[in-house]
């Protein structure tokens, strides 16, 4: 804990902060599990040395994660929504990257989505394959600069209604949880307007977003109060 808090509070005094960053998941992962980098990071998320840089290293674990394990069921398995989800986001960068997709080109991406997270017998764990299409949700969302229509209109692409509906879920979280961030900030929230963006989105998309993203806007109005 005390090593990467240090390495965090050197990056955030750098200068040059993206390659310091780089370096550092780089370093953590290769001598920690993620799922400990993960506690530690969402233990000080809130700490100055993390907050600004929290999401962006996040995402460089996830890169480096799928460099080395290649396996997104793996890492998801693994991943926590700490940092705004960023590990979720930068192993599926990672995947397409390696494929040579660019970021912003949503008609290749839509092709791949539903081959990324497998099938069921992959997994040991049926719940872990749950938490993959899920985490396509948050996927989705950096995809597309936050776009919550575009990030849902992405899920769509997935084969089963389960899954899309999981999928839904993951992109209803990464907006709201992406309220008051910086780098990723949510496009649809209305402080005044409790039910939106629920009560303007396709019908597919409200049962979850009711029931679900109502949830975490309600945890974030609790936690900031």
């Amino acid at each position: 804990e005390e090593y990467i808090k240090a390495t965090m509070e050197r990056c955030a005094a750098e200068d040059y902060g993206s390659n310091c960053l780089k370096n550092a998941a780089r370093d953590f992962y290769g001598k920690f599990p993620l799922e400990n980098i993960l506690s530690i990071f969402d233990k000080h998320e809130k700490d100055s040395a993390f907050f600004e840089n929290c999401h962006e290293t996040a995402h460089y674990l996830g890169r480096e994660a799928y460099k080395r394990v290649k396996d997104i069921p793996q890492i998801y398995a693994e991943a926590t929504r700490t940092c705004l989800g960023g590990v979720l986001h930068g192993a599926v960068e990672g995947y397409l990257i390696e494929k040579k997709i660019k970021l912003n080109d949503f008609k290749a991406i839509a092709e791949e989505l539903p081959v990324i997270c497998g099938q069921p017998d992959q997994y040991k764990v049926k719940q872990k394959y749950t938490e993959c299409h899920h985490g396509l949700g948050h996927a989705v969302m950096f995809f597309t600069d936050n776009d919550l229509i575009n990030g849902l209109s992405l899920c769509d692409e997935l084969e089963k209604d389960s899954q899309r509906e999981l999928c839904y879920t993951g992109a209803l979280t990464a907006n709201f949880d992406s309220i008051g961030s910086k780098d990723h900030p949510s496009k649809y929230y209305d402080e005044n307007n409790p039910m939106y963006p629920c009560n303007i989105l396709d019908e597919r998309y409200s049962r979850q977003c009711y029931t679900y993203g109502v949830l975490v806007l309600h945890q974030y109005e609790v936690e900031n109060a």
